[in-house]
């Protein structure tokens, strides 16, 4: 074991600080308390700190490792690394120049972290090795699936008072049902519905992946899985999530060539639409169960209050019943209203946040942009709006090749290759009503880890070298 890490200290030193990258989402230094009073406390500290140790310390290395680095990094340069690269230094100018608000660590955390991140991807360049990027990719999807169960379900143990209709009905069902009353080591951090559906959905995602491309018989257990996964995304109302999943899914199934027009009719419908007609049934015939006796339930199924209750029950439903945009056309518009047109480089990390802090949107709705491209405006002017352009033309060129002149869905291989343009795919949709990867998030790990994953892919790959555009 030592001789391992002595052999690979760069990938012991790579994948733990990828795990404490993961452990500081949902902490910033502001929410620190000054005294170390319990263990809860040092552990909120740590998950600060360590972070942030582990950037200067990576910078430490690719400083002493330069001239290796920078002449493997300037034959094999990683174009979207360097893209957010010039899209981070923006936000620092547009934060330095900004004297409404303060250039100090809080205000700078998530640059450095992202920048951490990007260090891991330019060490592990220098090693040569793409297999560390699949381990990074697999390990955020197994932390996706614990840190998602665990706040799914935290949801109900500490309500006892609620019926088994309430806990797997009522209360799943719904943009506002999830309890957001809770802590994570005394912090805020429980995501929203839709943050805990996008996160369902991922992992949902690679599960369809594994069962329409690995070769595997008996595969029973991964179609519940995904069956109860789809399921929660639909229970759980979040139209984004929904609309994003079931896009990319579809793409998926449509683009797979390795099964017939049959069998796509069979797995869209087994793990598509039976979860979703499904959960409507049960959650309509539990509400018959648990508020009649049985006489009166076997009554209802035989007159006109089963369909009243169909129609009660339907008129809940968030994706029938809901015609507005969540509030995302206000802020668009409060936001582009705010902005300064002197500000080129914009106002610094989070821009959104200082620009509608204190507006009529943020007490009403929030206070962040819900679009990729107006938070790379606000955050970083004019230049880092066109970097961000520049992000989606490079990666959409990337997926273009993917698809169209490599045909990667043609067969049963390249499954990280496959997975890593479907989470692209899924981010891209995502960044047009939400934030998304264009400041440090999950949704920014995984979306840069699995586009350096394509590039570098794409650099070995002959119809690539051959350009194959042309």
């Amino acid at each position: 074991m030592l001789r391992f890490i002595y052999r690979n200290n760069y990938l012991v030193i790579i994948f733990i600080s990828w795990l404490f990258l993961w452990l500081s989402i949902g902490i910033l230094p502001t929410n620190l308390n000054n005294k170390l009073n319990t263990y809860v406390d040092l552990i909120n500290t740590l998950r600060v700190y360590i972070p942030l140790f582990f950037t200067f310390f990576l910078l430490v290395i690719i400083f002493i490792k330069y001239l290796k680095i920078f002449n493997h990094y300037k034959k094999n340069s990683l174009t979207i690394v360097n893209l957010f690269i010039i899209y981070f230094l923006f936000q620092i100018i547009g934060l330095y120049q900004n004297s409404f608000s303060q250039f100090n660590i809080e205000n700078l955390y998530l640059l450095i972290l992202g920048f951490c991140t990007i260090e891991i991807l330019i060490i592990n360049q220098f090693l040569k090795k793409n297999i560390n990027l699949e381990y990074l990719l697999y390990s955020a999807l197994i932390l996706c699936v614990l840190s998602s169960s665990y706040f799914f379900f935290s949801n109900f143990i500490n309500h006892p008072y609620y019926s088994f209709y309430d806990i797997f009905g009522v209360k799943i069902r719904g943009y506002y049902d999830i309890i957001l009353d809770k802590k994570f080591f005394l912090e805020n951090i429980i995501p929203r519905s839709t943050g805990i559906s996008r996160t369902f959905g991922l992992i949902n995602i690679f599960i369809f992946v594994y069962l329409i491309f690995v070769k595997k018989k008996n595969n029973y257990l991964f179609y519940f899985i995904s069956i109860i996964y789809t399921s929660l995304i639909w229970l759980l109302q979040s139209r984004g999530s929904i609309l994003i999943f079931f896009t990319t899914t579809v793409l998926i199934i449509y683009s797979a060539k390795n099964i017939n027009f049959k069998k796509k009719l069979r797995v869209a419908f087994f793990l598509l639409f039976l979860p979703v007609i499904s959960s409507e049934t049960i959650l309509l015939l539990g509400k018959l169960a648990f508020n009649t006796n049985s006489y009166s339930f076997t009554k209802n199924l035989e007159n006109d209050s089963f369909t009243k209750n169909l129609e009660n029950e339907l008129s809940k439903n968030r994706i029938l019943s809901d015609r507005t945009s969540s509030g995302r056309i206000e802020i668009w518009s409060e936001s582009l209203k705010l902005f300064e047109k002197k500000k080129i480089f914009g106002y610094g990390p989070q821009g959104d946040r200082f620009l509608l802090k204190g507006s009529e949107v943020n007490n009403k709705f929030y206070n962040n942009s819900s679009n990729a491209l107006i938070y790379s405006l606000l955050s970083a002017g004019y230049l880092g709006i066109l970097v961000m352009f520049l992000i989606y033309l490079n990666i959409i060129l990337k997926i273009y090749i993917c698809l169209k002149k490599l045909k990667i869905f043609d067969n049963y291989n390249q499954i990280t290759l496959k997975l890593s343009v479907c989470y692209i795919i899924f981010f891209l949709i995502r960044s047009l009503f939400e934030n998304s990867f264009s400041l440090f998030s999950i949704d920014f790990m995984i979306f840069i880890v699995s586009a350096t994953y394509i590039e570098n892919y794409l650099k070995t790959t002959p119809a690539y070298k051959l350009k194959v555009l042309k």
